[in-house]
């Protein structure tokens, strides 16, 4: 299972409301961003990664859209749950960078892809 580093503990702080969990519905934890907006003037998303560094993330929007004929894939196999009374719905999404939980600039940048596949514009 792989973790966020304490640098990006750290700066993690600093840029979300976010927290380490592990709902009863999953086997295992995942971290978790809560409200997340590009900007005060969009509606807030959380938004859920695997840390097993899988293809797994949850949205609590249950729509998503494509982008350049690329988006999250609703996923069956995996289990919604309901955490701090957000519902999140389960997506299969490719290519998760490595870097992940390291790199703040690459999750923030996860999280801008994912925010902008539930809205439409």
């Amino acid at each position: 299972m792989s973790r966020p580093t304490e640098e990006l503990i750290d700066q993690l702080n600093h840029s979300f409301k976010w927290k380490l969990a592990n709902p009863p519905e999953l086997d295992q934890p995942v971290l978790i961003v809560f409200d997340y907006s590009p900007s005060v003037e969009q509606c807030p998303i959380c938004i859920a990664f695997d840390l097993s560094g899988g293809p797994k993330c949850w949205l609590s929007e249950s729509q998503v859209f494509a982008i350049d004929g690329v988006m999250p894939n609703h996923h069956a196999g995996y289990r919604q749950f309901v955490f701090e009374g957000r519902k999140m719905y389960p997506y299969s999404i490719q290519a998760l960078p490595g870097d992940l939980f390291t790199d703040i600039n690459r999750f923030k940048s996860v999280c801008q892809s994912l925010y902008w596949h539930t809205v439409r514009r």
